[in-house]
């Protein structure tokens, strides 16, 4: 039997954000080389597949994964164990596999059969994504950054590794996906698991079958709001590049995908933050100390403002040049880049509000929030992109970030002052 690991001193803020940082930023790294290996080697059109299918794919894969991570690492009183986490994730993911087929292969049949294979190899690569996803979590409430940063590593180097080889040996989008996909299942066996084990919270196939379903009905009714908050962020994301795929053409999208993965890879890096400040402040909140609790929110809150800050004085300095040297001249489109960058900014800001309020376990007007914002990226695209085709999308993007910004700063006041939190789900 493989003996338990030795947990070690809770790590501080500043060391648990370096980490996560590093690591998230590597696998950023990894998937936007994606991005710019089909750029160079492929054609818009191809890039154009996988901004579409980014956008119809990862929504399923989001309303049925029941953000089990952020759930799981706030779960700092231990209110469902483990195995009960890991049996609503087997069950979700096979219900979002089903979705996703089920719109690849009824909503886009009569689109070009290239994006139909690269669309569901790509479905194939959320299988183990949303499996490590999970065991972050577990990882994070553990304070074990370090091995989140050892398996994101593995995982970007090794799949970008294997997506570039075999893209460039065939040119072929589903078959660069799939060999992505072999190389991070390798990684959840082979390292993520016996990590696990050596934690204590290693679980068995039949463990996660005799989990009872009043467990997961359970955690469903604790998490539903926070759920479905994140569902929603996807589809506002999701909204401008499904509009433009209707609206304009592939090749549009393509550049509008490029340069719109900016923001995505600056999430990725903000996500960092949040990840490794998130468990503290929600035992801040569950201890009653609001100090604490508005302490390490003001610290992530004045590291967001610089870096957005950052983002924008490169994106107008450096932007055009960057964007030319990794894609080419075709992807260069300085209103678009200067757009991204504003909205890299205020996704910095939004992301403070959001994860203070998942902290305090205010899952209700997470969901408010969000709902909001799905409503206003619906709205602003039927409004703008018909007429203003790339650069009406980005007016979405900043248009719905600032309204999520608005809406959220006053709420997160607002529930300290009433003691906002969720319903609390007694799993017994």
């Amino acid at each position: 039997m493989t003996p338990p690991m030795q947990k070690p001193p809770t790590p501080s803020l500043f060391r648990a954000v370096r980490v996560t940082l590093a690591a998230n930023i590597i696998f950023a790294l990894s998937q936007w080389l994606v991005i710019i290996v089909v750029a160079r080697l492929g054609s818009p059109a191809q890039v154009g597949y996988i901004t579409l299918a980014t956008a119809i794919v990862t929504p399923a894969f989001a309303m049925t994964g029941m953000s089990l991570r952020e759930a799981r690492a706030v779960d700092v009183g231990s209110r469902f164990s483990d195995t009960d986490y890991y049996a609503l994730r087997f069950y979700s993911t096979l219900i979002a596999v089903l979705a996703s087929l089920a719109i690849v292969l009824f909503a886009y049949a009569g689109e070009a059969r290239a994006f139909v294979f690269a669309a569901l190899a790509f479905i194939v690569t959320k299988i183990p994504h949303v499996q490590s996803t999970l065991s972050y979590g577990v990882m994070q409430a553990h304070d074990r950054f370090d091995l989140i940063f050892k398996s994101n590593c593995a995982r970007a180097i090794g799949g970008v590794i294997a997506f570039a080889a075999v893209f460039y040996a065939s040119g072929n989008l589903a078959l660069a996906f799939l060999a992505q996909a072999l190389v991070w299942g390798v990684t959840v066996l082979r390292l993520e698991r016996p990590a696990l084990s050596r934690l204590g919270a290693g679980v068995s196939w039949a463990e996660v079958r005799a989990v009872p379903f009043t467990q997961i009905t359970g955690i469903v009714l604790w998490i539903l709001p926070l759920s479905v908050a994140g569902v929603l962020t996807m589809l506002s994301r999701a909204t401008p590049r499904v509009a433009l795929g209707e609206y304009v053409s592939f090749e549009a999208l393509g550049i509008f995908g490029a340069t719109f993965y900016l923001l995505t890879a600056t999430q990725l890096l903000t996500v960092a933050v949040g990840q490794a400040a998130v468990s503290r402040m929600a035992r801040a909140h569950q201890r009653g100390d609001s100090t604490e609790f508005w302490r390490t929110t003001s610290y992530v809150l004045a590291g967001c403002l610089a870096l957005g800050a950052a983002v924008i004085v490169l994106g107008y300095l450096l932007g055009p040049a960057v964007i030319s040297a990794i894609y080419g001249s075709a992807y260069v489109d300085f209103y678009l880049i200067m757009a991204v960058s504003i909205a890299v900014a205020l996704s910095l800001l939004n992301s403070v509000a959001q994860f203070s309020l998942t902290a305090r376990n205010s899952f209700r007007l997470k969901l408010f929030v969000n709902f909001s914002g799905f409503i206003a990226a619906i709205l602003l695209s039927f409004w703008l992109i018909p007429a203003g085709g790339i650069h009406g999308a980005a007016q979405v993007l900043v248009g719905t970030l600032i309204l999520r910004i608005l809406v959220s700063f006053p709420l997160l006041v607002w529930a300290y002052h009433r003691g906002e939190t969720t319903l609390h789900v007694d799993p017994t």
